[in-house]
């Protein structure tokens, strides 16, 4: 037992540098940037986020405390929290004030979506949940502003906490692995129908065009219905698959067959070769909102860093 808690508190008290942090930090940032840019640029923020006694489509009986320190749902306070996100969001994009920048950040993502639910989504609370924990860490310690006032350089190797980093990966299989067991139904598991994809390009509400040419390719959707299924419930597998491929394998119980597998087939590299295309696929053909942005900004901390570009980790 010992043993194990040793190994437990070594594994989190690893540190690296910033560079995986960093890129989440951008990455998020312009998640915000257009989560929040692009209702106010189409015009659309009003009807969704303003009372309709000033013109919006709904009532509000209670509005979120941040928008209530604002003024309320009015135009003029949810303008103001638009601007307090886009402006937030450039800080973040540009490195500067990383943990104050990611903190309101935070309370404009959550405060959209506690504030008018019909017009919110799981990505909301994924963006939020990211900025959160970036306040926990030196975010802007490098690729940033803040680095090159602090230093003269746009870069640092100042090491920090792997910590965060770890609470972000967790986040991604864990945002992955409830959505695939969300999903255990007729339409999307083996043996079924496998026609959730084909009904989902079907829909006007989800996809930017008319899909119904691929009614000649119907197989090919089914196999992207299966395989966007098993991608999702096995997300779990990432995590072990990282542990037994780091240095301290044996205090994990890695088995000698999945030391062998992992030293074969990196499991971050067909983690990424499934993840990332799947969600370039979305935005290519559904309009699920800024989702795959968020859902790919949390792709960087696949790897920890020893210098400022991707190494061959010892540990996850």
């Amino acid at each position: 037992m010992n043993k194990l808690w040793t190994t437990w508190l070594g594994f989190w008290s690893h540190t690296e540098t910033g560079f995986s942090i960093a890129m989440v930090r951008i990455s998020m940032g312009l998640t915000l940037f257009y989560t929040c840019a692009s209702p106010y640029l189409s015009g659309v923020w009003e009807a969704i986020w303003v009372d309709q006694q000033f013109g919006g489509i709904r009532p509000y009986r209670r509005v979120p405390w941040f928008l209530e320190l604002l003024g309320g749902a009015t135009p003029q306070a949810v303008e103001w929290l638009l601007w307090i996100g886009i402006g937030s969001a450039i800080a973040l994009i540009i490195g500067l004030f990383g943990r104050f920048s990611a903190f309101t950040g935070m309370l404009v993502m959550n405060t959209i979506a506690w504030h008018n639910p019909l017009a919110t989504g799981g990505h909301d609370d994924l963006i939020a949940n990211a900025l959160w924990l970036l306040v926990f860490v030196p975010n802007d310690i490098t690729l940033s502003v803040s680095s090159k006032i602090n230093t003269g350089s746009w870069t640092s190797s100042t090491p920090i906490s792997s910590v965060v980093r770890r609470l972000l990966l967790a986040q991604l299989i864990i945002m992955y692995t409830s959505t695939g067991w969300q999903k255990v139904s007729t339409h999307w598991v083996p043996f079924g129908e496998l026609d959730a994809l084909w009904y989902i390009l079907q829909q006007p509400t989800w996809a930017w065009r008319d899909h119904t040419f691929l009614a000649t390719w119907y197989p090919l959707t089914q196999f992207g219905t299966v395989g966007t299924w098993f991608f999702e419930v096995c997300a779990p597998l990432l995590w072990v698959g990282m542990l037994w491929e780091g240095t301290n394998r044996k205090q994990w119980y890695a088995p000698k067959w999945g030391i062998q597998l992992v030293q074969r087939i990196s499991p971050r590299v067909v983690f990424a070769c499934i993840g990332i295309p799947m969600h370039f696929g979305i935005l290519l053909t559904m309009d699920v909102g800024p989702f795959s942005y968020a859902a790919l900004s949390y792709y960087w901390t696949l790897y920890r860093t020893d210098t400022l570009g991707f190494s061959n980790p010892t540990t996850a």
